[in-house]
């Protein structure tokens, strides 16, 4: 019986800055870091940060990682979520679905 549970997971970092008015002077001042699941591209970070932070966030580095999760089967029951419970996927592998 299977004791560990593993998972490659893939996040992106964003960092950014906006452009703020200190006297009359613009200033860059750094956003707060994003850490968002999966893999996103460029134009789609920009995308995000302009939403998140304002249409004059500028980007500055977007930045991918893998890493290889391990946890325990006991340890991801305790702390995991119950999405379905027992009845409910038995009713799933049971339905009858018309072609």
């Amino acid at each position: 019986m299977r004791t560990t549970i593993i998972r490659t997971i893939t996040a992106t970092t964003i960092e950014s800055v906006h452009v703020a008015f200190e006297k009359g002077q613009p200033k860059f001042v750094k956003n707060d870091t994003l850490t968002l699941n999966g893999k996103i591209d460029e134009a789609s970070a920009l995308k995000i940060i302009r939403k998140t932070f304002g249409e004059n966030a500028q980007l500055q580095a977007v930045e991918e990682t893998t890493n290889v999760y391990e946890i325990s089967v006991d340890d991801f029951i305790k702390y995991a979520t119950i999405v379905k419970d027992e009845k409910e996927v038995a009713s799933e592998n049971t339905e009858v679905k018309e072609v």
